[in-house]
């Protein structure tokens, strides 16, 4: 649990997923995400506030709370970066690969934190055309969301049996 009226952390990633976000915190106090790419932190707000918080994403998201009833907090958004292999003899993408993070739940006070990008990983034994390649974490929402960390994009040949970065 962080301090009164903080929004808690995000918690940790793996190499199999991006961590999930801390909840919102009006005038109280809220839980942070579950590491290694559990559920997101659950929104906490005083019961004298009339603020709403979100909840942060992850997998699930963490609860929204709608304070007093006169605001609005909602549930922090399922998912987070995932894990992407993609392996062939030449790849052309000529569009995009991604393995992005998600944004947190919105509230009419204070946003959930979003969820961290993924791991992007292109392997390929003769050529690799790029394109985009993204790994990015789940923008901030409105009211001080924080935004999802950043994950990993690898791209390679491995022509010889070892893995060279291009």
């Amino acid at each position: 649990m962080e301090k009164d009226g903080t929004s808690a952390r995000g918690g940790n990633g793996t190499s199999y997923s991006g961590g999930p976000g801390g909840g919102a915190a009006v005038m109280s106090t809220a839980s942070a995400g579950n590491d290694y790419g559990g559920n997101g932190g659950n929104a906490g707000v005083s019961v004298y506030s009339a603020h709403g918080s979100g909840g942060g994403t992850g997998n699930p998201g963490g609860s929204g709370y709608g304070g007093n009833g006169y605001a609005n907090g909602y549930r922090g958004n399922n998912g987070t970066g995932g894990l992407l292999i993609v392996y062939g003899d030449s790849i052309v993408n000529v569009g995009t690969i991604s393995s992005n993070g998600v944004a947190g739940g919105a509230g009419d006070n204070a946003g959930g934190g979003s969820s961290g990008g993924g791991s992007v990983n292109v392997f390929c034994r003769n050529s690799i055309t790029k394109g985009t390649i993204t790994a990015a974490g789940g923008g901030s929402v409105r009211k001080n969301g924080g935004a999802g960390g950043a994950g990993c994009v690898s791209t390679g040949s491995i022509a010889t049996g070892t893995y060279v970065s291009n």
